[in-house]
């Protein structure tokens, strides 16, 4: 009798700490409700991490939310890789499309286009890079036709950000600033 209350009785430490421990059912929990809101969020599928088998990534629609999730296939599982940002800076941009990128030597392996709602035309490209088991925002380009008021003639900006950023929850990015010194005034594109 006593032995039967033993086993019991770590039975249930086990199952108790075993949510601890092993935290999966958790994280497929959190991609099941993803899945789910079609409300917030967009799901695509994607080679995120270049292992040739399509993964997940969630993205807040916009005006709705700013936040972007990866879900790495794992056979019958996806789990949570990343909670970032999704580079809409609170609805200033949205999202035009994602689309992965061809092995390369700087790791890139995503490209999200954002576009600038307002009278202005400015449009960037962000880079994510995935480097040992990290995901990094490795750099942002911006295109921008601005119109002069003064001279009613359209000005021509290209600025690059060499960011190389650890992207988490609370990454905070560049935005366009046609007077940063990473910008040049061109022509035209």
């Amino acid at each position: 009798m006593i032995v039967a209350k033993i086993k019991n009785s770590l039975l249930i430490i086990f199952v108790f700490f075993s949510s601890f421990i092993f935290p999966q059912k958790k994280i497929t929990k959190n991609f099941q409700n993803l899945e789910r809101d079609t409300v917030d969020f967009i799901s695509k599928k994607i080679d995120l991490n270049q292992d040739r088998k399509l993964d997940i990534l969630f993205y807040n629609k916009w005006f709705q939310g700013n936040e972007m999730y990866f879900f790495i296939n794992r056979g019958k599982i996806y789990k949570q890789s990343l909670k970032t940002i999704n580079f809409s800076s609170d609805a200033s941009y949205k999202i035009e499309k994602i689309e992965p990128v061809a092995k390369n030597k700087n790791n890139v392996v995503l490209r999200i286009y954002t576009l600038l709602y307002n009278k202005e035309d400015v449009r960037a490209i962000h880079f994510i890079s995935y480097k040992n088991n990290h995901w990094y925002l490795q750099k942002t380009e911006y295109d921008a036709v601005i119109s002069d008021y003064t001279t009613d003639k359209l000005i021509y900006y290209k600025c690059i950000y060499m960011n190389n950023i650890l992207l988490s929850e609370k990454t905070n990015f560049e935005i366009f600033n046609p007077k940063d010194k990473n910008c040049i005034r061109l022509n035209k594109f």
